[in-house]
């Protein structure tokens, strides 16, 4: 399966993965009052949604003169989440939006990959070598 390797200043941080047309990702967003104490920087996150459950591998702040490479890779496996969100916590993290309404979104978005990959088949993957 495709999955995301990350590394920070050259230390592998995870190998973000979900079987069976999950949904997954990573981002870095600025923001000024990240960390502990609270410093200008970003906060990065690889997150996604595996089995009708958000799912997160990291959530933490990167400062000025780190270095973060995130890598698309071929993997067997990927690292487990180190964690699973319940519904209440999705919901206090994503400001009231529901589980449910999450998995719409993902259930939505799997049909139209499939049907994608109906019209446009092979030319949609990668090659194994990329």
């Amino acid at each position: 399966m495709l999955c995301l390797e990350l590394t920070v200043n050259d230390e592998r941080v995870c190998t973000a993965g979900v079987p069976d047309q999950g949904i997954f990702g990573a981002s870095l967003m600025s923001g000024s009052h990240c960390g502990v104490p609270p410093r200008p920087g970003f906060q990065l996150s690889v997150t996604g949604v595996q089995s009708d459950q958000l799912v997160e591998w990291i959530d933490t702040g990167v400062f000025a003169g780190e270095v973060v490479v995130l890598r698309v890779v071929e993997s067997r496996d990927a690292d487990a989440p180190r964690r699973v969100y319940t519904e209440q916590e999705f919901q206090e993290r994503f400001g009231g939006r529901s589980l449910q309404a999450a998995r719409e979104e993902h259930s939505g978005l799997t049909k139209r990959i499939r049907q994608l990959e109906e019209k446009w088949g092979e030319q949609l993957r990668l090659p194994k070598d990329a």
